[in-house]
Protein backbone atom coordinates (compact mmCIF):
# COMPACT_ATOMS: atom_id res chain seq x y z
CA UNK A 1 0.00 0.00 0.00
CA UNK A 2 1.26 3.40 -0.88
CA UNK A 3 1.74 5.30 2.23
CA UNK A 4 0.55 8.60 0.52
CA UNK A 5 -3.03 6.76 0.96
CA UNK A 6 -3.11 5.64 4.30
CA UNK A 7 -4.89 8.33 7.58
CA UNK A 8 -3.04 8.29 10.80
CA UNK A 9 -5.00 10.01 13.53
CA UNK A 10 -2.77 11.08 16.38
CA UNK A 11 -4.27 11.56 19.89
CA UNK A 12 -2.85 12.89 22.68
CA UNK A 13 -3.29 15.34 25.63
CA UNK A 14 0.06 17.55 25.07
CA UNK A 15 -0.39 19.93 21.96
CA UNK A 16 3.31 19.98 21.48
CA UNK A 17 4.01 16.23 21.24
CA UNK A 18 0.73 15.70 18.80
CA UNK A 19 2.11 18.18 16.35
CA UNK A 20 5.81 16.24 16.55
CA UNK A 21 4.43 13.03 16.04
CA UNK A 22 2.12 14.72 13.20
CA UNK A 23 5.00 16.31 11.50
CA UNK A 24 7.23 13.24 11.43
CA UNK A 25 4.14 10.68 10.02
CA UNK A 26 4.48 13.43 7.18
CA UNK A 27 7.79 13.34 6.91
CA UNK A 28 7.30 9.42 6.30
CA UNK A 29 4.71 10.30 3.44
CA UNK A 30 1.70 9.39 5.30
CA UNK A 31 -1.24 10.84 3.10
CA UNK A 32 -3.38 12.57 6.26
CA UNK A 33 -2.77 13.03 9.59
CA UNK A 34 -5.75 13.90 11.24
CA UNK A 35 -4.67 15.00 15.42
CA UNK A 36 -7.05 14.86 18.37
CA UNK A 37 -7.13 16.74 21.52
CA UNK A 38 -8.04 14.01 24.27
CA UNK A 39 -9.85 10.62 24.56
CA UNK A 40 -13.25 11.90 23.62
CA UNK A 41 -12.39 13.72 20.62
CA UNK A 42 -10.13 10.77 19.26
CA UNK A 43 -13.18 8.86 19.63
CA UNK A 44 -15.52 11.03 17.77
CA UNK A 45 -13.17 11.65 14.93
CA UNK A 46 -12.67 7.42 14.66
CA UNK A 47 -16.21 6.99 14.23
CA UNK A 48 -16.61 9.43 12.01
CA UNK A 49 -13.70 9.17 9.37
CA UNK A 50 -11.68 5.42 11.10
CA UNK A 51 -8.01 6.27 9.71
CA UNK A 52 -6.02 2.98 9.08
CA UNK A 53 -4.38 3.32 12.40
CA UNK A 54 -4.20 5.22 15.28
CA UNK A 55 -1.10 6.94 17.37
CA UNK A 56 -2.31 7.48 21.46
CA UNK A 57 0.29 9.38 22.99
CA UNK A 58 -1.58 10.26 25.83
CA UNK A 59 0.42 11.47 29.58
CA UNK A 60 -1.55 9.10 32.01
CA UNK A 61 -1.66 5.50 30.33
CA UNK A 62 -4.87 5.26 31.59
CA UNK A 63 -6.47 7.48 28.98
CA UNK A 64 -4.45 5.70 26.60
CA UNK A 65 -6.50 2.39 28.15
CA UNK A 66 -9.67 4.20 28.00
CA UNK A 67 -9.52 4.97 23.81
CA UNK A 68 -8.04 1.62 23.24
CA UNK A 69 -10.77 0.10 25.31
CA UNK A 70 -13.65 1.80 23.28
CA UNK A 71 -12.24 1.33 20.06
CA UNK A 72 -12.08 -2.55 20.71
CA UNK A 73 -14.91 -2.95 23.06
CA UNK A 74 -17.62 -0.16 22.53
CA UNK A 75 -20.51 -1.17 20.03
CA UNK A 76 -20.05 2.32 18.27
CA UNK A 77 -16.78 1.25 17.16
CA UNK A 78 -16.43 1.65 13.10
CA UNK A 79 -12.96 -0.86 13.65
CA UNK A 80 -12.59 -3.35 16.48
CA UNK A 81 -9.51 -4.30 14.63
CA UNK A 82 -7.69 -0.72 14.20
CA UNK A 83 -4.25 -0.77 14.81
CA UNK A 84 -3.15 1.14 18.07
CA UNK A 85 0.16 2.23 18.73
CA UNK A 86 0.81 3.80 22.51
CA UNK A 87 3.34 6.22 23.16
CA UNK A 88 4.74 5.75 26.62
CA UNK A 89 6.76 6.99 29.04
CA UNK A 90 6.31 4.19 31.42
CA UNK A 91 7.39 1.05 30.64
CA UNK A 92 6.64 -0.79 33.96
CA UNK A 93 5.59 -4.85 33.51
CA UNK A 94 2.30 -3.51 35.10
CA UNK A 95 1.52 -0.59 32.66
CA UNK A 96 2.29 -2.89 29.84
CA UNK A 97 0.18 -5.77 30.76
CA UNK A 98 -2.34 -3.22 30.85
CA UNK A 99 -1.55 -1.47 27.40
CA UNK A 100 -1.74 -4.87 26.32
CA UNK A 101 -4.75 -6.58 27.86
CA UNK A 102 -6.79 -3.62 26.29
CA UNK A 103 -5.40 -4.76 22.34
CA UNK A 104 -2.58 -2.40 22.24
CA UNK A 105 -0.88 -3.56 18.85
CA UNK A 106 2.48 -1.74 19.37
CA UNK A 107 3.99 0.31 22.38
CA UNK A 108 6.73 2.82 21.58
CA UNK A 109 9.14 3.71 24.71
CA UNK A 110 9.71 7.66 24.68
CA UNK A 111 11.13 9.58 23.06
CA UNK A 112 9.99 8.21 20.26
CA UNK A 113 12.50 7.39 17.41
CA UNK A 114 11.08 8.03 13.74
CA UNK A 115 12.61 5.05 12.35
CA UNK A 116 10.52 3.21 15.37
CA UNK A 117 7.74 4.71 13.98
CA UNK A 118 8.52 4.21 10.60
CA UNK A 119 8.78 0.38 12.00
CA UNK A 120 5.48 0.49 13.01
CA UNK A 121 3.78 1.42 9.81
CA UNK A 122 5.71 -0.91 7.67
CA UNK A 123 4.21 -3.66 9.98
CA UNK A 124 0.84 -2.31 9.53
CA UNK A 125 0.84 -2.79 6.09
CA UNK A 126 3.00 -5.74 5.68
CA UNK A 127 1.27 -8.13 8.00
CA UNK A 128 -2.24 -9.49 8.37
CA UNK A 129 -3.85 -8.75 11.63
CA UNK A 130 -4.97 -12.18 13.70
CA UNK A 131 -7.62 -10.58 16.10
CA UNK A 132 -10.12 -12.67 18.77
CA UNK A 133 -13.26 -11.36 20.36
CA UNK A 134 -14.22 -12.85 23.36
CA UNK A 135 -16.36 -11.52 26.34
CA UNK A 136 -13.18 -10.32 28.00
CA UNK A 137 -10.78 -9.37 24.96
CA UNK A 138 -10.89 -8.58 21.94
CA UNK A 139 -7.46 -7.62 19.87
CA UNK A 140 -4.35 -9.55 18.82
CA UNK A 141 -4.00 -13.63 19.85
CA UNK A 142 -2.67 -13.43 23.45
CA UNK A 143 -0.38 -16.40 22.71
CA UNK A 144 1.51 -13.96 20.10
CA UNK A 145 2.68 -11.81 23.34
CA UNK A 146 5.40 -11.35 24.90
CA UNK A 147 6.88 -9.01 27.72
CA UNK A 148 10.83 -8.04 27.89
CA UNK A 149 12.27 -10.82 30.01
CA UNK A 150 9.99 -13.47 29.89
CA UNK A 151 11.35 -16.65 28.76
CA UNK A 152 8.67 -18.02 26.34
CA UNK A 153 10.14 -19.40 23.46
CA UNK A 154 9.32 -17.42 19.57
CA UNK A 155 7.29 -19.08 17.65
CA UNK A 156 8.01 -16.86 14.44
CA UNK A 157 11.22 -15.34 13.90
CA UNK A 158 10.21 -13.29 10.62
CA UNK A 159 9.29 -9.69 11.87
CA UNK A 160 10.43 -7.03 10.18
CA UNK A 161 11.02 -5.25 13.31
CA UNK A 162 14.98 -4.06 13.78
CA UNK A 163 13.75 -1.04 16.60
CA UNK A 164 13.63 -3.68 19.85
CA UNK A 165 14.89 -1.00 22.18
CA UNK A 166 12.44 1.50 21.12
CA UNK A 167 9.35 -0.89 20.26
CA UNK A 168 7.96 -3.40 22.57
CA UNK A 169 6.94 -5.89 20.04
CA UNK A 170 3.33 -7.36 21.16
CA UNK A 171 3.08 -9.82 17.92
CA UNK A 172 6.25 -12.23 18.21
CA UNK A 173 6.29 -14.94 20.97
Amino acid sequence: MDRRNLSVLVAGDNQAMRGIVASVLTGLRIGTVRQAIDGGDAFIKIRAQPPHFVVLDFEQDHDTIAVARAIRRSPDSPRHDLPIVAATAVATRSSIEALMREGVDRILLKPMKTSALDSCIQFFIENERKFVASPDYIGRERRAFTLPGDSIPKRRTDDPTDDADDILDLDVA
